[in-house]
């Protein structure tokens, strides 16, 4: 018989309480049940009960541990399956993925302890045991003294690859390379040499080298070079695509591609994502006669220009018959209208075009000399019509006759006017036998 029976059977009246007061202590909970222990010691007073009761006590306490080790065993079970059951994307998400890369080994040695380039980079001195990704690979063993010696190896997965050095003494030697197509080295402004190449010719001093390659950003170096030395220069060229630089004497102008219409900024002016094409480009100034050049970078080259603005020019003028038409000179586009007028240009010789829809284009060339200005006519015909287009230089008004006939008859008219008022100013002649008497 247990505890609660036997108190059941000598307090009838607590039976329902203490019935009800049994769950916490299956739950497992150390706080109810010494509150129930605490209970029942106060309300038995024989002591053969209490041994008893005891004894009943402790098997409670043991079936309750064994309870509660079962609840906990049950709840890991439950979040077990619970975990188990849940969808495993956000798990694997948190996850680090470990990829293990196959590798090989590749192990150098040489005469003397020399430097070790692998694809170009140092990565230590010889003898050298090193772990490398399967593949191909540059070896470059080097050292003061000795011919460089340079391999192509090719690393298995798992394989150590053993390489000796066959090093020979040398006097010294420079070499440049580059993964830049067509690369060349200019060392001290001699003829350009085509990379890859290693010089032994180098005097003792200090040089100077230019490492150049279409489509790329040169770049330029410093070394000081002394007998015996072997340096090592590996150059990875800027791509040049979408570069350009604009300078101007004076800076401060404005530049416009192409047309007139938007200006891309001022000088010196820099661009870094400039679509491959060629253009003309406009520099112009207050105060000065404008430039136009041409600058094309459809290979991939930097557009590089560099302009003084002169202050002389000459200026045009433009009448066509359509509000439409668009005038070019030098293939830049002007302006647009039936009236157009150029900024002052600089001397030269420039083509000119007129165009519009639909319409046949009218050229011409012209001279631009300092100081003058110049000025066209066009007429501009349908595409499908019969008639050409056309434009015509008018003449300035010191050409046309009526010009001069006016200057001449204003000349004329002066002259006769100054001839009278020269007349009406001189004095009358004294009549003859008449002689002076000044008198006193």
């Amino acid at each position: 018989m247990n505890i609660f029976a036997l108190i059941a059977l000598s307090f009838p009246t607590l039976a329902g309480p203490l019935s009800e007061a049994r769950h916490p202590v299956n739950s497992g909970s150390d706080a109810s049940h010494s509150v129930f222990s605490t209970q029942n010691a106060q309300d038995e007073p024989d002591t053969d009960s209490k041994d008893k009761k005891s004894k009943n006590k402790k098997k409670d306490k043991n079936k309750n541990k064994k309870a509660t080790s079962e609840t906990e065993s049950s709840t890991e079970v439950d979040s077990s399956q619970d975990q188990n059951s849940r969808p495993q994307a956000p798990q694997l998400a948190q996850q680090k993925t470990k990829i293990n890369i196959p590798k090989g080994y590749l192990i150098l040695t040489s005469p003397v302890p020399s430097d070790v380039y692998i694809d170009h980079k140092i990565v230590g001195k010889t003898p050298l045991n090193l772990p490398l990704d399967i593949g191909e690979h540059s070896v470059r063993i080097s050292t003061r003294g000795y011919t460089p010696f340079v391999r192509k190896v090719v690393i298995e997965p798992g394989q150590s690859l053993e390489l000796q050095a066959d090093m020979s003494a040398n006097e010294g030697s420079v070499e440049f390379q580059s993964p830049a197509p067509g690369a060349k080295v200019i060392l001290d402004r001699k003829p350009a040499a085509i990379l890859p190449i290693r010089l032994t010719d180098v005097t003792t001093g200090t040089h100077r080298y230019v490492i150049t390659a279409p489509g790329h950003e040169p770049y330029k170096g410093t070394f000081s070079f002394s007998n015996g030395q072997n340096l090592y220069f590996y150059s990875e060229l800027e791509s040049s695509a979408g570069l350009a630089s604009i300078t101007s004497r004076p800076e401060g102008s404005s530049v416009y591609f192409n047309t007139i219409e938007e200006e891309v900024g001022l000088t010196p002016l820099k661009l870094e994502s400039l679509e491959p094409a060629p253009y003309k480009v406009l520099i112009r100034q207050r105060g000065y006669s404008s430039v136009i050049r041409e600058m094309d970078t459809s290979l991939g080259d930097k557009g590089d220009l560099k302009a003084k603005l002169p202050k002389k020019g000459g200026r045009i003028h433009f009448k066509t018959n359509l509000s439409n038409a668009e005038v070019y000179v030098h293939g830049f586009m002007i302006g647009k209208g039936k009236r157009v007028r150029t900024p002052s240009l600089e001397k030269g010789l420039y083509e000119l075009e007129i165009r519009a829809d639909n319409m046949k284009p009218a050229t011409t060339s012209l001279n631009i000399e300092n100081g003058e200005s110049y000025r066209f006519k066009t007429t501009l015909s349908e595409k499908d019509g019969g008639v050409p287009s056309n434009i015509t230089e008018v003449p300035p008004l010191t050409a046309r006759w009526y010009f001069w006939a006016g200057i001449g008859g204003a000349a004329v008219a002066g002259g006769t006017s100054s001839f009278l008022l020269y007349k009406s100013l001189q004095p009358e002649p004294q009549e003859s036998g008449d002689v002076p008497v000044t008198l006193p």
